[in-house]
């Protein structure tokens, strides 16, 4: 993807980041102040050149440099329900319909995020592989017999590691895989909630798994619908 190359930093005591890049060689620099009151300024050698508070839709403006017009576009998105349905917040920007590496306009930036669905996933699987097998080993006091109870979860978990180490260069395919194990552990899950619930059970824990669940299949069918706008 052609994108213009960019440097950011974190300043945590004043919550932001700051991206610094250059364009027909004069360096800009653009400080995104994170947050419920998100607010942007981009600088021109050290000269505030623009002012954005709040959530909104792109701010269209030209700048006219070394006699040359500059076409800039910068938006902000900040929503605290982004993050659980794997959508980034921040602030994106391209100049001259070119995106600014690092920001909400770099595709790469949505397609990486997939990789946070795999941690929730392999999060799921671990707790059910150390959960079935020490609920093995009590019922039948044995290791192989355990060892093999919980090959459904093991065989999984192997595909899902593989995949997410090499998710940079199998990225398609490691999401694919994302959605499919999601969606497969999404039916079992409810399958056993509508069996086997009991009386007395944990409500909030429940739906707390519940939306775990969907907050990872909502990561990587985000981060796939980014990977096929890719050119």
């Amino acid at each position: 993807m052609d994108y213009i190359e960019s440097k950011v930093k974190k300043i945590k005591e004043d919550r932001k980041f700051v991206y610094t890049f250059e364009h027909v060689n004069e360096v800009f620099e653009l400080h995104y102040y994170y947050g419920k009151k998100s607010e942007v300024d981009l600088f021109h050698n050290g000269a505030i050149i623009l002012h954005l508070t709040g959530n909104r839709e792109k701010k269209n403006f030209t700048y006219n440099i070394s006699n040359e017009i500059i076409n800039f576009s910068i938006w902000i998105e900040y929503n605290v329900y982004h993050t659980y349905i794997g959508k980034l917040n921040g602030v994106g920007i391209t100049i001259n319909d070119k995106p600014v590496q690092h920001t909400l306009a770099d595709t790469n930036m949505h397609i990486k995020n997939g990789r946070y669905g795999y941690f929730i996933l392999l999060f799921i699987f671990i707790i059910k592989i150390i959960f079935g097998y020490y609920d093995s080993y009590i019922n039948f006091s044995s290791h192989i017999v355990s060892i093999l109870s919980i090959s459904v979860y093991t065989v999984p978990f192997i595909i899902l590691l593989i995949s997410f180490i090499r998710y940079s260069k199998w990225t398609k395919f490691a999401l694919i895989v994302g959605i499919i194990f999601t969606s497969l552990e999404m039916i079992e899950h409810f399958y056993s909630l509508y069996f086997y619930i009991e009386p007395g059970i944990n409500i909030s824990t429940m739906l707390l798994w519940i939306f775990i669940r969907i907050s990872a299949l909502c990561t990587f069918i985000n981060a796939f619908r980014w990977k096929l706008k890719e050119k």
